[in-house]
């Protein structure tokens, strides 16, 4: 029987990507009803205590971004505020945002966007602002339509395009290799690796 996961994410492509780990191991790791999040890091930060809670009952994995934090054990000190955290609370820091995970897997990245070689960050976790150099990259994509709905319109002061993360899920969904991203993301490499370990426990 596999351990039920509730995931609780900042977005719904940080969800796609907590779900999409959670399939490597389908006999073991399942989620655990609908996620939760979606609200930007503020909420996960200011429920830090449910969550604590429920992983007392079942594991949760819990994605966040660095963002600008100087490291993800600072990050997580800031939050945990003097407590505990139980063992089945999976608090997993991607460095710096999702999508230098998405970046990590660069071949597969390249077939989506049909780009040609050379235009994808070769250490994408190093990068300030990984969202805003996927969009970069996104100004490259043909056809134009494509690229209109990835990219945010000229003069907005939305930081994607209206369908980004619509593609961005599927991408995730159906095309990205969390094992070939992991080679190049160390911060995906623990979250994998820790995600391993509580497979390995599964009743």
């Amino acid at each position: 029987m596999p351990h039920f996961v509730t995931v609780a994410t900042e977005d719904v492509v940080s969800e796609a990507v907590a779900l999409r780990l959670l399939a490597e191991h389908p006999t073991a790791l399942y989620p655990h009803k609908g996620p939760l999040g979606r609200e930007g890091f503020g909420y996960l930060k200011a429920n830090l205590d449910k969550f604590r809670a429920m992983a007392r009952r079942h594991p949760v994995l819990l994605l966040t971004d660095l963002d600008r934090r100087t490291c993800a054990p600072g990050l997580i000190t800031d939050w945990k505020g003097g407590k505990l955290l139980p063992p089945h609370l999976l608090f997993r820091v991607v460095v710096r945002e999702v999508e230098a995970w998405l970046m990590a897997d660069a071949e597969a990245l390249r077939g989506f966007l049909s780009l040609a070689s050379g235009r994808i960050p070769s250490r994408p976790e190093e990068r300030l602002d990984p969202k805003a150099d996927l969009i970069q990259i996104c100004q490259m994509v043909k056809p134009k339509s494509f690229r209109e709905e990835l990219v945010p319109e000229k003069g907005s002061t939305a930081k994607v395009g209206v369908g980004y993360n619509l593609h961005m899920v599927r991408f995730v969904r159906d095309h990205w290799d969390p094992a070939r991203a992991a080679e190049i993301a160390p911060s995906l490499a623990r979250a994998r690796r820790r995600l391993a370990e509580l497979a390995a426990t599964a009743p």
